[in-house]
């Protein structure tokens, strides 16, 4: 299989801040002007910074290894190591900014929460390269004969 690489989906982990600092640029620009321009330069400011970081995260799906670009780290994991792949993975700790989620876990007791754009597609791959890993699927909208706990 070649290799390639995709983005995070652009979720409501980076949506949901931005649109709340926007409306509060114009709320303050319609009733604090006072405030307006602070709260446009700061928030402003968030929002290149958010926008910024999610152009940073990558995941890149080379033939022995998943490698995580994430703004303060870069992760190598090696589908041998694979251990467990769950569907979604845990909310605290995402490796991109979306809630819809792969967990993986790795090595001795190591974990990435991924949240690629193609999901399904990457799901499907993982299930390729990591045939020793468990994998459970928790997605509310899979049907229970599709579910499989290995």
């Amino acid at each position: 299989m070649d290799t390639f690489s995709c983005r995070s989906e652009f979720g409501g982990v980076f949506r949901i801040p931005i649109v709340v600092m926007i409306s509060s640029i114009i709320i303050c620009g319609l009733f604090l002007k006072d405030l307006f321009l602070v709260t446009f330069i700061v928030f402003g400011i968030c929002i290149l910074i958010l926008i910024a970081a999610w152009a940073v995260i990558s995941y890149h799906f080379d033939n022995d290894e998943l490698v995580v670009k994430v703004p303060s780290q870069t992760v190598n994991i090696t589908y041998a190591s694979v251990t467990k792949i769950t569907v979604p993975g845990m909310n605290d700790i995402i490796q991109g900014s979306s809630l819809r989620t792969i967990g993986i876990y790795y090595g001795k007791n190591s974990y990435v929460c991924i949240s690629p754009v193609k999901r399904d597609e990457i799901i499907e791959l993982l299930r390729r390269k990591c045939p020793n890993a468990g994998f459970e699927d928790r997605r509310p909208d899979t049907s229970q004969d599709d579910r499989k706990t290995v």
